[in-house]
């Protein structure tokens, strides 16, 4: 029987992917990578899902591609498929975050760390260039300090990645899973066409000036006003009960 590198679960309107390959700090190889764009492709099609969490078993998240391996993986064909992604994907992040996972963890909505957690591209100590690196890192960080990270190969502690706000939170170990978990709960409990419209609405006009940055925002707002949801909604309110969302 083959053993899932990357698991996929529902409950509640969550759906839980996680990397299931802890003797080797989770690193991708060319069996999990195939396997994680299939459970991605997997959640933007479940009509049960509202909400994601992707997370790593064992004591690191994700160690980043596997070297050892040395197979070519279409990297940048993942990070757009998850950049992409209709629906909201929260990233819980203990032990190393490195390389091309930090450019998933990049391309995700919201980003939970446990203290103590590194995040870095270490690239540069190997001889290896990156993917990732150079497209995401100017794109979060000022570019001195995307620079001196890429250059160096230096982690970034928790601490720093929060306050350079690459992480929403940082968690102790033991509550990273319960606090991704409370917040995709939050986050499941409102209309999930809402969800979605604001979600791309912000993808869609982030590099917008701002004119167009509305423009795009009235069209996706115009679209969900119309919906079962919408008016549900504004039922529920003015009967100061909670709302039964349908998705539709």
């Amino acid at each position: 029987m083959r053993m899932e590198l990357v698991e996929y679960e529902v409950k509640g309107k969550i759906a839980n992917i996680k990397l299931n390959r802890p003797d080797k700090l989770n690193a991708i190889n060319l069996q999990m990578f195939h396997q994680l764009v299939a459970a991605f492709r997997r959640y933007d099609e479940d009509s049960d899902a509202w909400v994601c969490i992707l997370s790593g078993k064992g004591r690191s998240f994700c160690a980043g591609h596997d070297q050892e391996e040395n197979t070519q993986l279409a990297a940048e064909d993942l990070f757009l498929q998850i950049l992409n992604l209709t629906k909201p994907l929260i990233v819980a992040v203990q032990g190393h975050c490195l390389g091309m996972a930090l450019a998933v963890a990049f391309s995700s909505d919201i980003r939970i760390g446990a203290e103590g957690s590194k995040y870095g591209w270490p690239n540069v100590r190997w001889g290896q260039s990156s993917i990732g690196g150079p497209a995401f890192m100017p794109h979060y960080l000022p570019r001195n300090y995307a620079c001196e990270y890429m250059f160096t190969g230096d982690l970034i502690k928790a601490e720093e990645a929060f306050r350079l706000a690459l992480l929403n939170r940082i968690v102790p170990p033991e509550k990273l899973m319960s606090t991704a978990q409370e917040i995709a709960a939050k986050i499941s409990g409102n209309a999930p066409l809402a969800v979605r419209a604001m979600k791309e609405a912000t993808f869609l006009g982030f590099d917008l000036p701002m004119p167009q940055r509305l423009a795009v925002s009235r069209l996706f707002a115009g679209r969900v006003a119309g919906t079962e949801d919408a008016k549900e909604g504004l039922k529920a309110f003015i009967e100061k009960r909670k709302p039964v969302w349908k998705g539709k």
